[in-house]
């Protein structure tokens, strides 16, 4: 079952009446796994993208970037085609606690993500079971700009944005499968390594998918959430 329970959405009204009206979208997920607290808070919302260095795009031959981090949701086309920019809404910050001490989320793992869908099967959080690591899987855009991102935080900071392509199947099930890009062949080709985010159940003569050194699971077992909040 997906781990989704703990996540919701709130509009949050931070203007008075009387003026213009902002509403910042939120999407908020806390759990215990093994002792552990995870709370983390995706806004999405407007971002001043000024300081960042903006290359590629239309008319380049190469897919856009935000200070060397390929852009998500814009169909391989420039962001500074969206009204509005260099303003416009993106994932403009993740809160991340691990045991009530804050973390720091880099801009570079989710400034990138234009588009992005923030509902509940558009979205699943899943810790590892000794709960130092969150996996978080997210589709955004549409048509050709659909794409499904992996977001790995860790209790130590060392985050990493394992994927952020083109998908049209939606969120992927247990055991939550990652894509990660390893190399060009010989022909130019981008190779993709595929492994699982928790191990499958082992299966009487069944051979075990093989994981990557950096990421193997803990345990075989999905985690089961000692408590879960409700929306606030």
């Amino acid at each position: 079952m997906k781990h989704l329970a703990v996540a919701f959405l709130a509009l949050i009204c931070t203007a008075p009446a009387q003026s213009s009206v902002h509403f910042e979208k939120i999407v908020r997920y806390r759990e215990v796994v093994s002792g552990q607290t995870i709370e983390v808070a995706i806004h999405r919302k407007p971002f001043d993208f000024s300081g960042c260095k903006l290359t590629g795009g239309e008319n380049t031959g190469e897919v856009a970037k935000l200070d060397g981090v390929e852009v998500a949701g814009t169909d391989g086309g420039s962001p500074a085609r969206l009204a509005g920019w260099p303003v416009v809404e993106s994932i403009a910050e993740i809160e991340l606690k691990w045991n009530d001490k804050s973390i720091a989320v880099p801009k570079q793992f989710h400034i990138n993500l234009f588009n992005l869908t923030l509902r509940e099967d558009s979205i699943q959080f899943i810790p590892r079971p000794a709960g130092n690591e969150l996996l978080i899987q997210a589709t955004g855009g549409d048509g050709g700009a659909s794409y499904l991102v992996s977001l790995v935080l860790r209790k130590d900071g060392k985050h990493k944005q394992y994927e952020c392509g083109y998908c049209e199947s939606g969120l992927r099930p247990f055991p939550y499968e990652i894509e990660e890009q390893a190399g060009v062949n010989e022909q130019g080709r981008t190779m993709i390594e595929t492994f699982t985010w928790l191990e499958p159940k082992a299966e009487a003569g069944a051979d075990q998918p093989a994981t990557s050194s950096e990421s193997k699971p803990e345990g075989n077992e999905k985690p089961q959430p000692e408590s879960e909040v409700a929306p606030r």
